[in-house]
């Protein structure tokens, strides 16, 4: 068969010889049919918010091309074989071979892997003058319900202030991702190294700390969370209105204390 499709007639004869005379002529008709391929395209791993558009493969057992598509578009696009991230959350990719005259359609293979959110970007302050100098870790949680679906911490923060016009801008990054309405959660600490031991240098020494203080919802210092993104707001309220006050509003912690086991306290936490 030298086609996918079609039919073909093979007719059979023996002529005969000196002994026999010539056979009937017999023929066998039978229907050429297209041929099954598959495609492989394989896992594609978790990627951030902010991250450079990059390229997919996949193959048919065809040979012939496999051409991708996004099923998500709100978090992500596709042309050719380049996707572009958009928007945190999950992204599915499907990988499509439509066929030709040799080859039916392979069945689509769906592809989906999340995108981390961007990072929670704050505005922070000390409670108190005494602790200049003293250095802070911060947390940030997001929850889906009462499911922690993102967290990040950002550890040994130096040069806090106590003067709010000089707050201090903080970039937290968050692993995990939310796809639905989602709450958050800041919590803080004395500064802390991975090895759980108090971060050196300046204001390395200190041990306990009256505490700090979050600024948001104004135009000024807009303390905020991922890539959408979600804004603090009063009455506990988290949503991607951007504020328009000009005075900052302001949630202190309790105080910290390294000594007392150096647990995490709460800032606050905000409802979408």
């Amino acid at each position: 068969m030298t086609s996918g499709t079609g039919t073909c007639t093979v007719a059979f004869n023996e002529a005969g010889n000196a002994n026999y005379d010539p056979a009937p002529e017999m023929t066998e008709t039978t229907t050429a049919q297209k041929a099954d391929q598959v495609i492989t395209f394989g896992p594609l791993g978790t990627k951030n918010y902010g991250d450079a558009a990059f390229d997919i493969d996949g193959t048919a057992s065809s040979t012939l091309p496999v051409t991708f598509g996004s099923q998500t578009g709100g978090t992500c696009t596709v042309a050719g074989n380049t996707v572009t991230i958009v928007h945190s959350g999950l992204c599915t990719v499907l990988a499509s071979q439509a066929g030709n005259d040799n080859y039916k359609p392979a069945p689509d293979v769906a592809q989906t892997f999340g995108i981390n959110l961007g990072p929670a970007v704050l505005w922070i302050g000390l409670r108190n003058s005494d602790d200049q100098g003293t250095q802070f870790d911060l947390r940030v949680e997001v929850y889906s319900g009462t499911t922690l679906v993102a967290s990040g911490e950002k550890r040994c923060i130096t040069g806090v202030t106590r003067n709010p016009a000089l707050a201090q801008q903080v970039s937290v990054p968050l692993t995990g991702y939310a796809t639905g309405p989602a709450s958050v959660k800041i919590l803080t600490r004395i500064g802390t190294t991975a090895e759980n031991l108090k971060c050196a240098g300046p204001g390395g020494s200190h041990s306990n700390a009256v505490g700090l203080s979050l600024y948001y919802e104004a135009t000024s210092r807009p303390s905020r969370v991922g890539d959408a993104p979600l804004y603090l707001h009063v009455n506990d309220i988290a949503n991607t209105t951007a504020p328009v006050a000009v005075v900052a509003k302001q949630k202190d912690s309790v105080g910290v204390n390294f000594l007392g086991g150096n647990l995490w306290k709460s800032i606050g936490g905000w409802q979408q």
